[in-house]
C-alpha cells in the first residue's frame, strides 16, 4: 500500500525542537528556570531606599564634647526631667542618674559622657547656671 508517507525526519525534527524549548533557560520574574529544574541564578537586589532619620530636637546646635568637659571640670550644678523620655538601655540609666544635682554625680550615677551630652541638648538635663563661655 502506498498510503504510508514516511515521516520520520519531520516526527524527529519536531521532537528535537520540543526538547530543546524545554530545556532553554526562561525568565520568570527575576528568576530562571529549567523544566522540572531551578537554574541557579541570584535573583536581583531591590534597590536601597535612603533611611529617613528622624527630625533632632536640639537647644542651640547641642552642647560639644567640650562644653561636657567643661561643666564636669566646673562640677555645675543641674536638675533632671523626672520622667524618664528614654528607651532601651539608655533608659535604664536615666532612671539611676535622674536624682543627680551635679554633673559629676550624673557620672558617678551611671550617666555615659554621651548620655549628659544627648540630654542637654534634648533638654532633659538643664543647667541651673549658664556656663560661662
Amino acid at each position: 500500500d502506498d498510503s504510508f508517507i514516511d515521516d520520520s525526519e519531520a516526527f524527529e525534527a519536531a521532537e528535537k525542537r520540543d526538547v530543546e524549548q524545554r530545556t532553554k533557560p526562561q525568565e520568570h520574574d527575576g528568576f530562571f528556570a529549567v523544566s522540572g529544574e531551578l537554574a541557579t541564578v541570584e535573583a536581583p537586589k531591590p534597590p536601597e531606599k535612603p533611611r529617613k532619620k528622624k527630625p533632632r530636637k536640639l537647644l542651640d546646635g547641642g552642647p560639644t564634647a567640650a562644653h561636657v568637659n567643661a561643666l564636669l571640670d566646673k562640677d555645675a550644678e543641674l536638675t533632671c526631667q523626672q520622667q524618664n523620655p528614654k528607651r532601651g538601655e539608655s533608659a535604664l540609666r536615666y532612671d539611676k542618674y535622674k536624682a543627680a544635682t551635679s554633673a559629676k554625680q550624673l557620672l558617678a550615677l551611671g550617666a555615659t559622657r554621651a548620655d549628659i551630652k544627648n540630654d542637654l541638648a534634648k533638654g532633659y538635663v538643664s543647667l541651673k547656671e549658664p556656663l560661662a563661655g
